[in-house]
């Protein structure tokens, strides 16, 4: 596991490296001012908008929270090998395979060291200097790739780990449910919940985290009621739509997952973290204008952020217009 990364810091770009936001997103980890300026320098005008970082630490936390289109990785960072750096972003799940990770290096590495990044999930080793047209082709066939891929895993909206629907299914639900509510003029509710795994728990290994999310996923497919569609919007986020679910019927849901998700043992075969649930919901119980889909949900995440920052008790927020949850649950 790699250390030391600050997520207030690693999550922004370092230096002057940042293009006005593209198409693409490429994740630069370098220490070293001239390979990063080099690399910019060809990367930006082909339209990827570049964010660097200094350490592998801050490689994985920005991934996780960027999902770049491609990541580029100095072959020497101060805290780990291109190997052990290429591990923890698909260990951790900060990528997913689909992602194409790039090692670059001073000087011609040597054949363990490539083998070694290339087994642990690099797509390529590149020579520093290096040529721009044959590495713009190469990257452009790389990203176009990820594209298909991600792409045709989009288009399912099942997700086939968990059961549940994929972000792509909850979004086609909700615009189904949504219409109905309106012409039967019952209210529909949509919350948005996280799991998010308590690392400071010592009786827990932190290698275990990822798997937090899919345990939490099979929880829900199998404890969550008939009636409401569940679908998995991240790695520990889930959204659920209730209908005919006022309010107060938003707190009761809220209060018998987070009862199963908080009390029923997640049991691999390391221990795994605990976890902590918040969530943020939004209710449509007035049909003068309802609405739009996007906006259901959009509106329950941005509860949800409310609910994880609060500093009172509440660990369930409403959604209201001038962006402040009500705390509706401790």
């Amino acid at each position: 596991m790699l250390r030391g990364a600050d997520p207030s810091v690693a999550a922004r770009p370092e230096g002057s490296l940042s293009a006005p936001t593209q198409e693409r997103l490429a994740l630069v980890a370098c220490a070293d001012h001239w390979p990063a300026t080099a690399l910019h320098s060809v990367l930006q005008p082909a339209g990827y908008q570049v964010v660097l970082v200094r350490t592998g630490a801050a490689a994985v936390v920005t991934a996780r929270r960027l999902a770049p289109d491609v990541c580029w990785i100095w072959s020497k960072l101060p805290d780990g090998s291109p190997a052990d750096i290429c591990r923890e972003l698909l260990d951790s799940r900060a990528v997913s395979r689909s992602t194409p990770i790039l090692v670059m290096g001073a000087a011609p590495l040597l054949r363990a060291e490539r083998l070694d990044a290339l087994r642990a999930g690099a797509w390529d080793v590149v020579p520093f200097p290096f040529d721009a047209e044959e590495l713009l082709l190469k990257l452009e066939s790389f990203v176009l790739s990820k594209r298909e891929f991600d792409q045709a895993r989009d288009a399912a909206l099942l997700d086939p780990k968990s059961g549940l629907y994929s972000r792509r299914g909850i979004e086609r639900r909700v615009e189904e449910l949504l219409a109905d509510a309106v012409r039967r003029r019952a209210p529909l509710t949509c919350v948005v919940l996280a799991a998010d795994p308590q690392l400071e728990d010592s009786a827990a290994s932190t290698s275990g985290a990822p798997e937090v999310g899919d345990r939490v996923a099979g929880l829900l497919h199998s404890r969550g009621r008939l009636s409401d569609s569940i679908g998995r919007f991240g790695e520990n986020e889930f959204a659920v739509l209730a209908p005919a679910t006022n309010a107060e019927g938003a707190l009761k849901l809220f209060e018998r997952l987070t009862g199963v998700v908080e009390t029923t043992p997640l049991v691999t075969s390391v221990p795994l973290p605990r976890v902590s649930v918040h969530a943020g919901f939004e209710v449509l119980d007035e049909f003068g204008s309802p609405p739009q889909p996007a906006d259901l949900l959009r509106h329950a995440r941005a509860a949800l952020e409310q609910a994880r920052v609060a500093r009172n008790a509440s660990r369930i927020e409403r959604y209201h217009g001038n962006g402040h949850g009500a705390a509706s649950h401790t």
